[in-house]
């Protein structure tokens, strides 16, 4: 089902979107595909770079909104992409620590990396993290969506039950979401983005789309001069 050409740019864009579809229906023939396949890991990559270009033009509208200036605001998208590729090593090295020494499961760090980069497909969908309130609320249902097809990723590359790959990938993600919320991180995070941005902090999309709409009212409104005037002159 999946035979990858990548010998020509259409053939190369034509097996990133099978292994994309794949991927997203949970076809564990997908990772397999990857894992056995020539040009397997170029096309995990490939996935990894257009999720990340989507999640980062969703979140872009807020930088947009912080109003930054055009080199700052290139910046911040470089390095909200190398956060991404940061949280996707971190992840698969997780799950290949755990795999490999709580259950005996020897698979090379390669293959594990391969195959979180592919688990990252849904986040194509990450450019709707811009709409507001509904945002956030997507965006969790992509982070549950990475999980549920990290889980296949892994009982098709290690020799392990549901449950035991269930383990890793989930306690490889809450090794995640706990580093990311040390406060040495945060400092960390902050700092780059006061340094990147010019500004002290960032403004929630919510803040942002408030403050839009109170800034279209306020320009909406007559001057009471020009009304009194305008009752004059009727």
């Amino acid at each position: 089902m999946y035979q990858f050409d990548l010998t020509t740019i259409g053939g190369f864009l034509a097996s990133l979107w099978a292994l994309i579809q794949g991927v997203l229906s949970l076809d564990p023939q997908a990772y397999n595909a990857a894992l056995t396949q020539e040009g397997g890991g170029r096309l995990s990559l490939a996935v990894l770079f257009v999720a990340g270009v989507s999640i980062t033009i969703g979140q872009s509208v807020v930088l947009f909104a912080n109003r930054l200036p055009r080199r700052r605001f290139i910046v911040s998208l470089v390095l909200s992409s190398l956060l991404l590729l940061v949280g996707v090593l971190f992840w698969a090295a997780s799950v290949w620590v755990l795999a490999t020494y709580v259950f005996g499961a020897e698979r090379s760090l390669r293959l594990v990396m391969i195959v979180v980069s592919l688990s990252y497909a849904p986040m194509l969908y990450g450019v709707f993290v811009l709409l507001p309130y509904l945002g956030n609320i997507l965006y969790i249902f992509l982070r549950i969506w990475i999980l549920i097809a990290l889980v296949g990723a892994v009982t098709a590359i290690f020799p392990l039950a549901i449950w035991q790959a269930l383990i890793c990938s989930l306690l490889g993600w809450l090794m995640l979401e706990m580093a990311t919320r040390l406060p040495v991180v945060s400092a960390v995070e902050n700092w780059l983005w006061r340094k990147t941005t010019g500004t002290r902090e960032i403004l929630p999309t919510e803040d942002v789309v408030e403050r839009f709409v109170s800034e279209l009212r306020a320009a909406s409104r007559p001057l009471p001069g020009n009304t009194s005037e305008q009752e004059e002159q009727t």
